[in-house]
């Protein structure tokens, strides 16, 4: 599983009204955490440490928590610190994909699933992979 350190700064003004710990923690309310983690399809300690702000965040778990909790995969990057690099237009967007998947193995399935998502929602994954890339070979290009 790839994660990124979610240390950019974020390209709007405003800061998040809440990070993803606070929000996960209010989101699961009163449930036990191994309930609401095996809800959400991660392990237990995972969550808690997504909880805790103890650990970044991955693609495959901002599908699952946006699946699962009614927002956005750009209202939890927002949440996790994420500064989200908006396309220009649709080539620019293909071109990111295209780099994308050439970058990282078995990338295919994340391809596929770009299709079915609107374009905010892929710049918001491009963004996530991109920088997971960019921090897996230790900043260089």
């Amino acid at each position: 599983m790839y994660t990124l350190a979610m240390t950019e700064t974020p390209q709007h003004n405003t800061p998040p009204a809440e990070t993803l710990a606070v929000f996960l923690r209010r989101w699961r309310g009163q449930r036990g955490v191994r309930e609401i983690a095996a809800k959400v399809g991660l392990n237990h300690s995972i969550w808690s440490k997504l909880e805790n702000g103890r650990s970044s965040v991955s693609i495959e778990t901002l599908l699952r928590l946006a699946e699962h909790t009614g927002k956005s995969i750009e209202e939890l990057a927002h949440m996790a610190g994420l500064a989200v690099k908006r396309s220009l237009n649709g080539r620019d967007r293909n071109d990111r994909v295209a780099a994308m998947a050439s970058a990282v193995p078995k990338a295919g399935v994340l391809v596929d699933l770009l299709s079915e998502l609107a374009p905010d929602e892929i710049d918001v994954l491009l963004t996530v992979a991109e920088g997971m890339i960019h921090h897996r070979r230790g900043g260089r290009k």
